[in-house]
């Protein structure tokens, strides 16, 4: 079981997952451990910020997950895959990033950090 640790390891790239400085993402398919979570639609590549915007399905019945950089364990640039350290249920039920909201980064990252570092097993995902 991974252990918790900051939060601003979450929010940076893990070091030996495969994924070289500048190297784009985005296009890859996302997966976690039981299976697939969606696509790379955009990253966001800022230290202490980073995170994948990730669509899980088409525009209609998908929906946008910002997934914190520091879950990835894996970039695997042959065949465009990005792998989590997460089930697709704990991706799917993670808080959600409305950028429209007002303080929407801030309250984003407090209530995402709370959920993948917390001392509930079935969430403490972070690096």
């Amino acid at each position: 079981m991974p252990t918790t640790a900051s939060s601003d390891a979450l929010w940076d790239y893990r070091e030996n997952t495969g994924r070289s400085l500048g190297m784009s993402v985005t296009g890859f398919t996302v997966r976690a451990s039981d299976g697939r979570v969606g696509t790379v639609l955009r990253t966001h590549n800022d230290p202490g910020r980073a995170h994948l915007i990730v669509t899980t399905g088409p525009w209609v019945f998908g929906q946008e997950l910002a997934i914190p950089a520091g879950l990835i364990t894996k970039v695997d640039p042959e065949h465009k895959t990005v792998v989590l350290a997460c089930s697709r249920a704990q991706a799917k039920q993670a808080p959600r990033y409305r950028p429209d909201a007002q303080n929407a980064w801030d309250s984003y990252r407090e209530s995402a950090t709370d959920y993948y570092t917390s001392a509930e097993p079935m969430n403490r995902l972070a690096p």
